[in-house]
């Protein structure tokens, strides 16, 4: 059982932290032209 808990910890953990990289993404390229943020 502590192998799952493990597990489920180890995934909540890196959804939190692939959310954070989608927001801390969209701020930094806040203000940049939506032609040269696609190249």
């Amino acid at each position: 059982m502590n192998t799952i808990l493990s597990w489920i910890y180890w995934a909540l953990l890196s959804a939190a932290f692939a959310a954070l990289t989608g927001i801390f993404g969209k701020i930094g390229i806040r203000g940049v032209d939506s032609d040269l943020a696609t190249l």
